[in-house]
């Protein structure tokens, strides 16, 4: 499979550039984690959907693609909201 060019907007520079690699023929690619200590919003899911159609466009064009995601640390926020909630 020929890799295609993926290029992207960049927002510091105001133009579209082709997406460069460290390493030809793959990307990484590391976004912010779901919101596990509280509901879901609108603003949660639009990060998902851009990340997975991001991630499957790299794929498409022909290049490996390395995604990893977080996952917030659930025991902080979920004492933090108990606590607020039992006050």
């Amino acid at each position: 499979m020929t890799t295609k060019i993926v290029n992207l907007f960049n927002t510091v520079t105001r133009q579209i550039e082709p997406l460069k690699t460290i390493e030809p023929g793959k990307c990484s690619v590391y976004c912010c984690g779901p919101t596990v200590y509280d509901f879901q919003h609108i603003g949660n899911m639009r990060t998902y959907i851009f990340e997975d159609v991001l991630v499957r466009t790299i794929k498409r064009a022909g290049l490996a693609v390395k995604h990893v995601m977080n996952i917030t640390d659930v025991a902080t926020w979920f004492l933090m909201l108990t606590m607020a909630k039992t006050r």
